[in-house]
């Protein structure tokens, strides 16, 4: 009625009018369930109502302890009003966790062992009503008018009620597997093809930086080597005169001449300096955290360019004659 003839209504009026509307969908279900009007229903009932009205995991700790919430010793039945305060506790942990802060702030330790009462815990919040506390002791300490329990079971609860609000879909996820940093194991085999695969990467990456730098080379070459035609006149003034000269007498086939021992010489050079490097760093990488000390480092960039020395020494010398 109140809605009758609005043409709109505040965020606020709206907002109370929805939890309003909660209340009376929690009460009519209720009765529905307490068909003997006695003011109580059965702990499954309970527990699917509440699953209805708020988040509760069917196979947690809060749902496998609502019977204990029952009125009275020589029943089960969960009265109306433990019924609410379990309701409000479910719909809003962040209120039970404040709560518990404050009372853990009191103590004189915070440990999950420390001991706690009702009437201690009572008196330092006023986050949650009386038998919200009731509820909240009985659920935690996993019986019937519990009078003290521990913060590590409370808090075992307040878990409870927050893993409830996730989503279906997450909880059905399975766990992530936790990285492993160690050398995959292969046999024999397998180890040398993956090293033939690291060579021939290597190698045609060699090849191809050897190509597109060796007109650069050689200039350098050329440079490094003129001699004097005449007393006092250089054959090459500069590094742009010397390319221009070799374009001029040679062609573009002259800025490559010399290019295939350089092939031969760099694309094996390459390949076997990151092998190496990639083998020694393997095995000297630390397999649970998957780092590699600065020294050892150092030791696998020297084995790898002691490898590739040894080599490319000769195919050097033959690529300088012919520039």
């Amino acid at each position: 009625n109140y809605v009758k003839g609005k043409t709109q209504v505040s965020y606020a009026e709206f907002a109370q009018l929805v939890e309003s509307a909660r209340a009376d969908r929690i009460r009519s279900a209720f009765a529905a369930a307490d068909a003997s009007a006695s003011g109580s229903i059965r702990p499954d009932q309970a527990s699917a109502i509440a699953r209805e009205f708020a988040p509760l995991d069917p196979a947690g700790v809060v749902a496998s302890r609502i019977s204990l919430l029952s009125q009275s010793p020589d029943s089960d039945a969960v009265g109306y009003p433990a019924f609410l305060a379990l309701i409000s506790l479910l719909s809003d942990p962040s209120r039970i966790r404040r709560a518990v802060d404050e009372a853990a702030g009191r103590l004189s330790t915070k440990s999950d062992a420390a001991h706690i009462a009702l009437p201690e815990f009572a008196g330092a919040t006023s986050l949650l009503t009386p038998l919200e506390i009731d509820v909240l002791f009985t659920l935690a300490a996993g019986h019937a008018a519990a009078d003290s329990t521990t913060l590590g079971s409370i808090n075992e609860v307040v878990q409870s009620c927050y893993e409830s609000l996730a989503p279906e879909s997450v909880k059905q996820q399975p766990a992530k597997a936790t990285a492993s940093h160690a050398r995959p194991s292969r046999t024999v085999t397998q180890e040398l093809l993956f090293q033939a695969y690291n060579f021939a990467v290597g190698a045609v990456a060699g090849g191809i930086g050897a190509a597109v730098v060796y007109p650069i080379d050689l200039v350098k070459t050329r440079m490094q080597n003129q001699r004097a035609a005449v007393v006092g006149e250089m054959m090459y003034k500069n590094s742009i005169d010397c390319f221009r000269k070799v374009i001029r007498n040679e062609g573009i086939v002259g800025l490559y001449r010399g290019l295939g021992p350089q092939l031969v010489g760099v694309a094996p050079e390459k390949a076997i300096k990151l092998t190496v490097n990639d083998f020694v760093r393997a095995r000297l990488t630390d397999r649970d955290t998957g780092k590699i000390a600065f020294a050892s480092e150092l030791f696998a960039g020297a084995m790898a360019g002691g490898s590739q020395v040894v080599f490319t020494n000769p195919l050097e010398i033959v690529k300088i004659r012919l520039q």
